[in-house]
């Protein structure tokens, strides 16, 4: 059974993660999203143990931004953007609402 769960988890991650592909527009679902220089302090802002450096920049719900790249880690998924003035950080994917190519 633990075999057959991890699968389904691996199958779903791996449509998730092919659901943000690079160039993409998404909108910013959540209040004051903090935009980071690394990946690591993107992910970092969600651990009990480790604290991010200060935040490069703050996105307000319902901007839209530009997904260059995704990552995903043991416990995170995070999006390389590119936001107001062309300047590029790093964000967590799921505070993200990715819109479609069509």
């Amino acid at each position: 059974m633990k075999f057959l769960v991890k699968i389904l988890l691996l199958a779903f991650s791996s449509a998730i993660v092919s659901a943000c592909s690079a160039d993409r527009v998404a909108i910013v679902s959540d209040s004051n999203v903090r935009v980071y220089s690394t990946e690591k302090d993107a992910a970092r802002q969600i651990s009990k143990n480790m604290s991010p450096s200060s935040p490069k920049a703050v996105l307000k719900k319902g901007a839209k931004i530009e997904v260059i790249n995704d990552t995903y880690g043991k416990d995170y998924w995070a999006c390389e953007v590119r936001y107001s003035n062309q300047e590029i950080g790093w964000v967590l994917c799921t505070f993200l609402t990715f819109q479609s190519n069509a």
